[in-house]
Protein backbone atom coordinates (compact mmCIF):
# COMPACT_ATOMS: atom_id res chain seq x y z
CA UNK A 1 0.00 0.00 0.00
CA UNK A 2 3.11 2.04 -0.15
CA UNK A 3 3.70 4.56 -2.49
CA UNK A 4 7.90 4.56 -3.11
CA UNK A 5 8.57 7.96 -5.41
CA UNK A 6 12.47 8.76 -4.36
CA UNK A 7 15.68 6.71 -3.44
CA UNK A 8 18.99 7.83 -2.65
CA UNK A 9 21.92 5.59 -3.03
CA UNK A 10 25.28 6.88 -1.48
CA UNK A 11 27.11 3.32 -2.36
CA UNK A 12 26.84 0.16 -4.32
CA UNK A 13 25.32 -1.56 -1.15
CA UNK A 14 23.43 1.68 0.94
CA UNK A 15 21.04 3.56 -0.05
CA UNK A 16 17.61 4.98 1.02
CA UNK A 17 14.26 4.93 0.34
CA UNK A 18 11.60 7.07 -0.03
CA UNK A 19 7.74 6.27 0.39
CA UNK A 20 5.03 9.06 0.65
CA UNK A 21 1.29 10.25 1.60
CA UNK A 22 -0.43 11.33 4.86
CA UNK A 23 0.89 10.72 8.25
CA UNK A 24 2.55 7.12 8.83
CA UNK A 25 2.47 6.26 5.39
CA UNK A 26 5.48 9.25 5.02
CA UNK A 27 8.93 6.36 5.79
CA UNK A 28 11.94 5.48 4.90
CA UNK A 29 13.96 2.74 4.77
CA UNK A 30 17.74 1.63 4.19
CA UNK A 31 19.22 -0.87 3.06
CA UNK A 32 23.27 -1.39 3.54
CA UNK A 33 23.39 -5.25 1.46
CA UNK A 34 22.23 -3.69 -2.12
CA UNK A 35 18.40 -4.08 -1.86
CA UNK A 36 18.25 -7.55 -0.64
CA UNK A 37 16.66 -6.31 2.59
CA UNK A 38 15.53 -2.68 3.70
CA UNK A 39 15.42 -1.82 7.32
CA UNK A 40 12.57 0.75 8.14
CA UNK A 41 14.60 4.18 9.67
CA UNK A 42 11.59 6.93 9.85
CA UNK A 43 8.22 6.74 10.20
CA UNK A 44 6.30 10.74 10.20
CA UNK A 45 5.01 11.23 13.62
CA UNK A 46 2.43 13.89 12.38
CA UNK A 47 -0.92 12.70 11.02
CA UNK A 48 -0.88 15.75 8.71
CA UNK A 49 2.51 15.43 7.37
CA UNK A 50 3.20 14.64 3.53
CA UNK A 51 6.68 14.00 2.78
CA UNK A 52 7.80 14.63 -0.76
CA UNK A 53 11.70 14.05 -1.40
CA UNK A 54 14.65 13.49 0.27
CA UNK A 55 18.52 13.53 -0.71
CA UNK A 56 21.88 13.45 1.26
CA UNK A 57 25.34 15.33 1.26
CA UNK A 58 26.75 12.53 2.29
CA UNK A 59 26.22 9.08 3.34
CA UNK A 60 25.86 10.18 7.04
CA UNK A 61 23.96 13.59 6.69
CA UNK A 62 20.52 13.92 4.87
CA UNK A 63 17.27 15.97 4.86
CA UNK A 64 13.70 14.84 3.56
CA UNK A 65 10.61 17.84 3.33
CA UNK A 66 6.99 17.24 3.92
CA UNK A 67 4.25 19.67 2.68
CA UNK A 68 3.77 22.63 5.45
CA UNK A 69 1.81 21.83 8.77
CA UNK A 70 -0.24 24.59 10.02
CA UNK A 71 1.95 27.14 7.80
CA UNK A 72 4.89 25.28 8.87
CA UNK A 73 7.35 23.78 6.36
CA UNK A 74 7.86 20.27 8.13
CA UNK A 75 11.67 19.25 7.24
CA UNK A 76 13.98 16.73 9.06
CA UNK A 77 17.50 15.83 8.84
CA UNK A 78 20.16 13.29 10.05
CA UNK A 79 23.69 13.18 10.73
CA UNK A 80 24.14 9.37 11.78
CA UNK A 81 23.29 7.72 8.64
CA UNK A 82 19.91 7.48 8.85
CA UNK A 83 19.48 6.49 12.58
CA UNK A 84 18.11 9.56 14.43
CA UNK A 85 15.65 12.48 12.48
CA UNK A 86 15.28 15.96 13.69
CA UNK A 87 13.05 18.34 12.70
CA UNK A 88 13.89 21.61 12.15
CA UNK A 89 13.05 24.17 14.20
CA UNK A 90 9.76 25.71 12.25
CA UNK A 91 11.23 29.18 13.20
CA UNK A 92 14.46 28.56 10.98
CA UNK A 93 12.03 28.44 7.85
CA UNK A 94 10.27 31.51 5.54
CA UNK A 95 6.19 30.79 6.73
CA UNK A 96 4.70 28.41 3.91
CA UNK A 97 1.15 30.91 2.06
CA UNK A 98 -2.04 29.06 2.53
CA UNK A 99 -2.02 26.21 -0.27
CA UNK A 100 1.76 26.11 -0.61
CA UNK A 101 2.85 22.26 -1.09
CA UNK A 102 5.30 20.52 -3.41
CA UNK A 103 5.40 17.62 -5.72
CA UNK A 104 5.96 13.92 -4.74
CA UNK A 105 6.69 13.37 -8.41
CA UNK A 106 10.87 13.10 -9.05
CA UNK A 107 12.47 12.79 -6.15
CA UNK A 108 13.85 16.11 -7.17
CA UNK A 109 11.52 18.53 -5.79
CA UNK A 110 14.53 18.61 -2.74
CA UNK A 111 18.07 18.44 -3.45
CA UNK A 112 21.06 18.86 -2.14
CA UNK A 113 24.74 20.53 -3.22
CA UNK A 114 28.34 20.66 -2.31
CA UNK A 115 29.07 19.73 1.44
CA UNK A 116 26.12 22.09 3.56
CA UNK A 117 23.56 23.54 0.58
CA UNK A 118 20.03 22.23 -0.22
CA UNK A 119 16.86 23.61 -2.31
CA UNK A 120 13.45 23.28 -2.09
CA UNK A 121 10.89 24.04 -4.66
CA UNK A 122 6.85 25.16 -3.96
CA UNK A 123 3.98 25.69 -5.57
CA UNK A 124 -0.08 26.08 -5.48
CA UNK A 125 0.23 29.66 -4.98
CA UNK A 126 0.70 32.41 -6.75
CA UNK A 127 4.63 32.08 -6.37
CA UNK A 128 6.79 29.34 -6.77
CA UNK A 129 9.30 30.10 -4.69
CA UNK A 130 12.79 28.15 -3.98
CA UNK A 131 14.22 27.94 -0.49
CA UNK A 132 17.63 27.40 0.25
CA UNK A 133 20.12 26.37 3.00
CA UNK A 134 23.52 26.85 3.01
CA UNK A 135 24.11 25.66 6.34
CA UNK A 136 22.64 21.91 6.38
CA UNK A 137 19.00 23.15 7.61
CA UNK A 138 19.70 25.57 10.01
CA UNK A 139 18.64 28.66 8.13
CA UNK A 140 16.87 29.10 5.18
CA UNK A 141 16.36 32.03 2.65
CA UNK A 142 13.41 32.40 -0.20
CA UNK A 143 13.79 33.10 -3.53
CA UNK A 144 10.97 33.45 -6.19
CA UNK A 145 10.94 32.23 -9.41
CA UNK A 146 9.64 32.65 -12.66
CA UNK A 147 7.52 29.36 -12.94
CA UNK A 148 3.58 28.75 -13.42
CA UNK A 149 1.76 28.45 -9.53
CA UNK A 150 -1.32 29.53 -9.84
CA UNK A 151 -3.46 26.37 -9.78
CA UNK A 152 -3.54 24.00 -6.82
CA UNK A 153 -1.65 21.50 -9.06
CA UNK A 154 1.10 24.25 -10.51
CA UNK A 155 4.52 25.09 -9.29
CA UNK A 156 8.43 23.54 -8.86
CA UNK A 157 8.20 20.35 -9.37
CA UNK A 158 12.53 19.63 -10.27
CA UNK A 159 15.22 21.14 -9.26
CA UNK A 160 19.03 20.69 -10.72
CA UNK A 161 22.22 22.30 -10.86
CA UNK A 162 25.42 21.70 -13.06
CA UNK A 163 27.80 23.61 -10.57
CA UNK A 164 27.20 25.84 -7.79
CA UNK A 165 26.01 29.05 -9.60
CA UNK A 166 23.94 27.30 -12.38
CA UNK A 167 20.86 25.60 -11.88
CA UNK A 168 17.27 24.80 -13.35
CA UNK A 169 13.61 24.97 -11.58
CA UNK A 170 11.13 22.66 -13.84
CA UNK A 171 7.13 22.72 -13.48
CA UNK A 172 4.16 24.59 -14.69
CA UNK A 173 1.02 22.89 -14.37
CA UNK A 174 0.60 19.56 -14.14
CA UNK A 175 -2.44 18.41 -14.96
CA UNK A 176 -3.34 17.78 -19.03
CA UNK A 177 -6.31 19.46 -18.52
CA UNK A 178 -4.50 22.46 -18.69
CA UNK A 179 -2.69 21.73 -21.26
CA UNK A 180 -3.29 24.71 -23.73
CA UNK A 181 -1.49 27.07 -21.33
CA UNK A 182 0.53 24.72 -19.69
CA UNK A 183 3.94 24.81 -21.85
CA UNK A 184 3.86 28.91 -20.15
CA UNK A 185 6.97 29.33 -18.22
CA UNK A 186 7.39 25.56 -16.69
CA UNK A 187 11.39 26.20 -16.47
CA UNK A 188 13.18 28.83 -14.75
CA UNK A 189 17.40 29.46 -14.40
CA UNK A 190 19.59 30.77 -12.34
CA UNK A 191 23.30 31.77 -12.29
CA UNK A 192 24.09 33.01 -9.29
CA UNK A 193 23.97 30.15 -6.87
CA UNK A 194 19.83 30.54 -6.40
CA UNK A 195 19.58 34.05 -5.37
CA UNK A 196 17.63 35.32 -8.43
CA UNK A 197 15.75 32.83 -10.93
CA UNK A 198 14.51 34.39 -14.78
CA UNK A 199 12.04 32.70 -17.40
CA UNK A 200 13.67 30.07 -20.13
CA UNK A 201 12.82 28.34 -22.83
CA UNK A 202 9.44 26.88 -22.15
CA UNK A 203 9.67 22.57 -22.16
CA UNK A 204 7.25 21.20 -24.75
CA UNK A 205 5.60 19.80 -22.32
CA UNK A 206 2.17 19.98 -20.30
CA UNK A 207 4.24 20.02 -16.86
CA UNK A 208 8.26 18.92 -16.30
CA UNK A 209 7.89 16.41 -13.17
CA UNK A 210 11.93 15.89 -13.12
CA UNK A 211 14.91 17.03 -15.23
CA UNK A 212 18.65 16.60 -14.38
CA UNK A 213 21.80 18.12 -15.99
CA UNK A 214 23.63 15.63 -18.32
CA UNK A 215 27.41 15.99 -17.81
CA UNK A 216 29.51 17.11 -20.23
Amino acid sequence: SLQFRDVHAVSADTAYLLSIGRGAQSRIYKTTDGGDSWTPQFTSPEPEAFFDCMDFWDAEHGIAFSDAIDGAFYLVTTSDGGETWTRVPPDALPAAAAGEASFAASGTCLVTQGDSTAFFGTGGVDTARVLRTTDRGRSWTTHPTTIAADKPVAGIASLTFRDSQRGAALGGVMTVENLPDSTVANVAVTTDGGDSWSRASSAPLHGVFGGTYVPG
